[in-house]
This record gives C-alpha cells, sequence and structure tokens, in this order.
C-alpha cells in the first residue's frame, strides 16, 4: 500500500507540477514524495495552504509556495517563532516569541527586562517568585542580600529607619527583634542615662534627655559636660557658664593668663586651646622672645622653658650676645647674659686667652693663650715646659727633648757637646746620630771609635 501511495503521489504531482516545485514539499526530507506531501504540494500550488501560524513558520517548508521559508516569509512576522523576545510585553506572554526554546523569563534574552532578571528589589525579593530564574526565590536569592525585607532587624540603624527590613510584617520598634536596642528601649536609669547611647530614640542622650533629669549624674551642672551642653541641667535657670555652678569649671574659665594658656584644656570652651586661643595672644608662654624687649623682662615669653638670653632665640639680641671669642672672652662683660663671665663661661672653652699655658703647644704657638700678657716662653707658665729651658745638662742632653726649642735635640745640640755622653763618638747612640760627636772630623761609623759599635759592625 506504502508502494503505491508513492508511486501515486509521484506520479499525480510530477504530472501537475515541476520538479523544483515538488522536491520543495518534500517535508520529512526522505527525497521521496508520499501522498501527503503531494496532496501537500498540490494545496499549496492552488493557493490553499498559508504560512503565518506558528506550526507553518516553523516547518521548514515553503507553505504558500511564495519562495520564502518560514521566518523568511513577511507573512510569518510577529508569529510565535519568528519575533524577538527583548520587550516587557514578549517577555511576559508566555510564548517562545524567538523562537529558541525559552519562554518570557527562562530566556536569557529577557534579561533585565519588565520583571525578568532582576531580584534585587523589595518587591522582587518578596513576591515569592524566582524573578531571575537562578533556582532561588525572595530572600534565599544572594541578590536580595541587603534588600528591604531579607534584613535582620537588630540593629540600632534598621530598628529606627521605618522601614520593615526583615519583612515580617513589623516596623522598627514594634518589631520584637528591636527589643533592647538602642532606639527602642527607655532612658531613666544610671546606665541608659550614662552610655552615650540614645536609648529611648527621642534624638537626646544620657543627661541631654530630659528622662534623665535627676538620674545618676544628670541634674547637677558643674562639669565640664554639663557646663557646656547648653542645657539647665540642674533646673535653676542658668544655662551652662551663666550657672554660678559652672564657675571655675573648664569651660567657663577665662583663657588669658599664663597658666590658662599653658595648660592644654580649652579653659573657655571656645573650640581653642591654650596659644591657639586669640586670647591668649601676648600672654607668657604663647609670644616670641626675639626683641630687645622680649629677650630681657625676665619672662619665658614663648614657653620654650628659657627665659631672656638663656633663649637661644635671643642671641645676638640686645644684650644678648655671643661670648665665644677672644674679645668677649676678655672684655670683663657677661656678653650672653647667661650669668657667667669672660673665661667662667663655658662658651669661652678653648678660646684664645681662656686656654692654659703651660704645654709645649702652647709656649710656642706665638699666642697669650692664658691672657696674662705674657707669650710663649716669657710666660712663667712655661718655665721647664719643652722648648721653653736649657740643654745644657746629662739629663737635658739625654731626655729626648728639645729643652731650649733650637730645633736640636740631645747631643744633636752644640749645647750638649761634651755634657753626659755627647762629646764621646763610642755610642750606639753618638755612632747613628749624623754628628762628629768628638770633633775628630769623622762621623758616625766612619770613626773609628765606632768600631765594632752596635750599627757599626756589619
Amino acid at each position: 500500500m506504502k508502494g503505491r501511495s508513492f508511486l501515486l503521489g509521484f506520479f499525480l504531482t510530477f504530472t501537475v507540477l515541476n520538479a523544483s516545485t515538488v522536491m520543495a514539499n518534500d517535508i520529512n526530507g526522505d527525497k521521496r514524495i508520499g501522498l501527503e506531501e503531494a496532496i501537500h504540494a498540490l494545496q499549496v500550488v492552488a493557493g490553499m495552504v498559508s504560512e503565518n501560524t506558528a506550526a507553518t513558520c516553523t516547518d521548514g517548508v515553503d507553505n504558500d509556495g511564495d519562495g520564502f521559508v518560514d521566518c523568511d516569509d513577511f507573512d510569518c512576522n510577529g508569529v510565535e517563532g519568528c519575533g524577538t523576545e527583548t520587550t516587557a510585553q514578549t517577555c511576559s506572554d508566555g510564548l517562545d516569541n524567538d523562537g529558541d526554546g525559552f519562554i518570557d523569563c527562562q530566556d536569557y534574552d529577557c534579561t533585565g527586562v519588565g520583571g525578568c532578571g532582576q531580584e534585587n528589589t523589595p518587591a522582587a525579593c518578596t513576591d515569592g517568585l524566582d524573578n531571575d530564574g537562578d533556582g532561588f526565590v525572595d530572600c534565599n536569592d544572594f541578590d536580595c542580600g541587603g534588600v528591604v525585607g531579607c534584613v535582620p532587624e537588630n540593629t540600632a540603624a534598621t530598628c529606627t529607619d521605618g522601614l520593615d527590613n526583615d519583612g515580617d510584617g513589623f516596623v522598627d520598634c514594634d518589631d520584637f527583634d528591636c527589643d533592647g536596642v538602642e532606639g527602642c528601649g527607655t532612658e531613666t536609669t544610671a546606665q541608659t542615662c550614662s552610655d552615650g547611647l540614645d536609648n529611648d530614640g527621642d534624638g537626646f542622650i544620657d543627661c541631654q534627655d530630659y528622662d534623665c533629669t535627676g538620674v545618676g549624674g544628670c541634674g547637677q551642672e558643674n562639669t565640664p559636660a554639663a557646663c557646656t551642653d547648653g542645657l539647665d541641667n540642674d533646673g535653676d535657670g542658668f544655662v551652662d557658664c551663666n550657672d554660678f555652678d559652672c564657675g571655675g569649671v573648664v569651660g567657663c574659665v577665662p583663657e588669658n593668663t599664663a597658666a590658662t594658656c599653658t595648660d592644654g584644656l580649652d579653659n573657655d570652651g571656645d573650640g581653642f586651646v591654650d596659644c591657639d586661643d586669640f586670647d591668649c595672644n601676648g600672654v607668657e608662654g604663647c609670644g616670641t622672645e626675639t626683641t630687645a624687649q622680649t629677650c630681657s623682662d625676665g619672662l619665658d615669653n614663648d614657653g620654650d622653658g628659657f627665659i631672656d638670653c638663656q633663649d637661644y632665640d635671643c642671641t645676638g639680641v640686645g644684650g644678648c650676645g655671643q661670648e665665644n671669642t677672644p674679645a668677649t672672652c676678655t672684655d670683663g662683660l657677661d656678653n650672653d647674659g647667661d650669668g657667667f663671665v669672660d673665661c667662667n663661661d663655658f662658651d669661652c672653652g678653648g678660646v684664645v686667652g681662656c686656654v692654659p699655658e703651660n704645654t709645649a703647644a702652647t709656649c710656642t704657638d706665638g699666642l697669650d693663650n692664658d691672657g696674662d700678657g705674657f707669650v710663649d716662653c716669657d710666660d712663667f707658665d712655661c718655665d721647664g715646659v719643652e722648648g721653653c729651658g736649657t740643654e745644657t745638662t746629662a739629663q737635658t742632653c739625654s731626655d729626648g727633648l728639645d729643652n731650649d726649642g733650637d730645633g736640636f735635640i740631645d747631643c744633636q745640640d752644640y749645647d750638649c757637646t761634651g755634657v753626659g755622653g755627647c762629646g764621646q763618638e763610642n755610642t750606639p747612640a753618638a755612632c747613628t746620630d749624623g754628628l762628629d760627636n768628638d770633633g775628630d772630623g769623622f762621623m758616625d761609623c766612619q770613626d773609628f771609635d765606632c768600631g765594632g759599635v752596635e750599627g757599626c759592625d756589619q
């Protein structure tokens, strides 16, 4: 029977239609035309088939014979499977408008369109739907984290924001989760009136809250805090510094004395401390010490612990000079005002005029080092010092020093000739000193007297 149907269909169609038209209706793609396909081909030719339904626009056949197949046929415009799925309407009509097998929000083309793909708003996170199609609904969806309706309501912030953060139908302090949270309690105990919190949520903290009047430390106006809070804490009709109880309390004390301008406190409560307060201008400790007046008034004007000339800022100012030169260290004046005069001033240490003159160096430098009016060997302090003595004894001619300062030491000095060991050329010293010690015209090892003497025995 099947063979006869095929032959019949083949005969009918090829009798009436050309080959290309026939094969365009090979619906099942087996390259053979069956009876049903033949009938369909004849219907197409007869204009009995239209191409404007989801079925005919997605079957791969040119159903209406206009030369256009499926979605390429203008008749399929707007038909499900031949449209786009990118608008709020097409993403919510329950149809697979673009024929990709996904409907509405399940289609990635709808992501972010209409109600699709967004599960991060109070509405989307509380509607019982998996709006973004990720398998998680409402607060169970990570995208809803932090969204009103999915936020724990148990902090000062969430219990006073006017929102039902956890979506349980109760807002702020009406939510049992807010019990005991700041802003949802009472402010009537010593603890709640001194914890720095607005426990009852009325906008006033601790003693600033009238509920705390007379509680704990509230109701006393004699502390820096109570004297600067703008409240009549003790109810006597006087506020802060106008209240006699605040007399002498920090914040109510004039800041214009050396004491109040250097104590590290904002005594007058104007927001400026010590020398930063304009009231302290010119007060001792808040000025400068750089003028003749401030360097001689007996005050520590700049507050650095040093007074007048003792302050390095006064160096060279007025009567405060430098005492570190030969002239200032020998003029009989206290040039730097430190209470010490001339060589008694440590600044003169090492200055010519204040240096002992009793060494070979100071007794031969041409200076009056000790300021006594005598220079070098003319100074009695140089007596016996090398360079200021005589070289004429056995001791001075053998001590290795130039005792008379003539540039020659011991036997090399003619003053020692014939003295002690000098004048004999028969010792290691005399045979190696470069002198004709015995005056025989022969020097050192050239002198027969040096024969066999150490240094001449080679």
